[in-house]
């Protein structure tokens, strides 16, 4: 103890510390702060490198710094919203975008056809969100 505080022994966390074999890099976007810390906890314990933003024009900023791998991003949003980021990616390019939403109406075929990836349904199931990001990695040059 120094001067009555508790000593706390500092730690690098392990959610900044970089992945030497990482199965690639993931961005997550969505504008709910405890969506994102899930989602890279979980992604980081499966090996992959993990960048957040939450909304779609800090998201563009995020890839124009480091590109990714794979764009995973929730549909409504403040600002620039998960269709309008899509739009602006598929205009750019080709990277697999998943979208997310709590909208148990959204019509998947209709995402598909925009350019999505695949589709996700929150609340999310953590091995349906690790199977789209692998089918969207299939047949693309590892990372790296």
């Amino acid at each position: 103890m120094l001067n009555g505080d508790a000593f706390i022994e500092e730690q690098e966390s392990p959610l900044t510390m970089t992945t030497i074999s990482s199965r690639g890099r993931v961005l997550v976007v969505d504008d709910e702060a405890a969506c994102c810390l899930a989602l890279e906890m979980l992604l980081t314990d499966e090996g992959f490198q993990v960048d957040v933003a939450h909304d779609g024009a800090q998201a563009l900023e995020r890839m124009a710094e480091s590109p990714p791998d794979v764009l995973l991003s929730d549909i409504r949003m403040p600002g620039m919203d998960g269709l309008a980021l899509l739009r602006a990616v598929r205009a750019t390019g080709d990277l697999p975008v998943i979208l997310m939403s709590a909208d148990s109406g959204v019509d998947d075929a209709e995402l598909r056809r925009m350019g999505a990836t695949g589709y996700v349904v929150k609340p999310l199931d953590f091995d349906d969100v690790i199977r789209a990001i692998d089918d969207a990695l299939v047949g693309r040059p590892p990372p790296g």
